[in-house]
């Protein structure tokens, strides 16, 4: 699978008027689709500009994941982990994400979400925690998921047209703050040294627990 036939189709949609902020700012995003718990999202520019799109575009979800998922189950260890990342000894995150996630909290605030008592740190740990309870020995329910991915025959039909098919199964909860909060991002970044890619998970999430990009590789 390549991203650039998630572009195509998406763009055919018509709906790439650019939104606007309440300063009539240009907002580099746009929410393609939202169908049952699915949302498709697409942002473009600097990792700044796509993290201030999707805290503008989704704030209000992503902090029901948050309080609902991650917040909770993490509590007894979010003080401490937010302390870990800051000092960016146990973990070594990139300027550039660090302000994609700053950008996403700014985007939130932009668009009159309450981001009180929340800030680039917690979305940090929402995007870590995974390994975050492993350094810091927390016991919080066990995770697991698993993808599955479908080309040649298996796709050779009219619908699919032999392309490659991948679906993300949630395997480890049965938080409904995650199940109705899914997404397909999206990115198209304007750096030189970046290609487009998109990623399959929650809304709120910021790396690739599933993905592929514009070249054809794909996580899982």
């Amino acid at each position: 699978m390549t991203i650039s036939s998630c572009v195509q189709n998406t763009s055919a949609t018509g709906k790439f008027n650019k939104a606007k902020n309440s300063s009539r700012e240009e907002v580099n995003g746009e929410i393609i689709s939202q169908t049952g718990n699915v949302t498709v999202l697409k942002v473009w520019g600097t990792h700044k500009e796509r993290g201030y799109a999707y805290g503008y575009l989704l704030g209000d979800k992503i902090r029901e994941v948050y309080e609902g998922y991650i917040g909770y189950v993490f509590k007894p260890y979010i003080a401490k982990a937010k302390k870990a990342i800051k000092s960016n000894q146990l973990l070594k995150i990139e300027q550039d994400y660090l302000d994609e996630c700053k950008a996403i909290i700014e985007g939130m605030d932009a668009a009159g979400f309450n981001t009180k008592n929340f800030d680039y740190l917690d979305l940090l740990v929402a995007n870590s925690f995974l390994d975050l309870r492993a350094i810091m020995g927390s016991d919080a329910e066990p995770n697991g998921c698993s993808s599955l991915m479908a080309w040649g025959e298996a796709t050779n039909n009219e619908e699919l047209g032999g392309k490659s098919i991948i679906t993300r199964n949630l395997d480890w909860s049965v938080s409904t703050k995650l199940i109705k909060n899914n997404i397909v991002l999206i990115h198209i970044p304007s750096e030189v040294d970046e290609q487009p890619w998109l990623s399959i998970g929650y809304i709120g999430h910021c790396g690739a627990l599933s993905g592929t990009n514009q070249s054809g590789l794909s996580v899982f």
